[in-house]
């Protein structure tokens, strides 16, 4: 019989409008259901925002009432996410089990990101695979 042993990776937590922030790296399915609140009245309270680095292989997921250049800045995981010519983060969000990329919304983009592998990402991000593949879809990539 093969075990696998999971260990939880926690990268940082921070302060935002008198709440804590938790953000998880590689989060298990169990972390990734804690982070949303479901009775919110907010949809961004409800919403799990989420970015995968393609050079480190660590997907970084928080609640989504604080966006991902503040976030990644805060906890140190880079300098550089906003910039849309990045080519190793891939962020988005999650929102009532759909997912959603701002990243992926130009066909240039798209290409460029969608090109990669992001099967490892997968992992940690269970739909992503399929939502990729619609992308895919809608801008016609290979």
């Amino acid at each position: 019989m093969e075990l696998k042993m999971f260990v939880e990776e926690w990268k940082d937590s921070f302060r935002h409008r008198g709440g804590t922030i938790e953000v998880f790296v590689n989060p298990t399915k169990k972390e990734l259901g804690g982070i949303v609140r479901e009775k919110a009245l907010n949809r961004y309270s409800r919403m799990i925002r989420w970015a995968a680095n393609n050079e480190t292989k660590k997907v970084y997921a928080w609640r989504g009432v604080v966006n991902h250049d503040t976030t990644l800045k805060i906890i140190g995981a880079t300098k550089d996410v906003g910039s849309f010519e990045s080519p190793h983060w891939l962020t988005g969000a999650i929102l009532d089990d759909r997912f959603e990329s701002d990243k992926l919304s130009s066909n240039v983009t798209a290409n460029r990101l969608l090109k990669q592998n992001w099967k490892w990402a997968e992992e940690y991000l269970p739909g992503l695979g399929e939502f990729l593949k619609k992308v895919k879809g809608w801008f016609k990539i290979k």
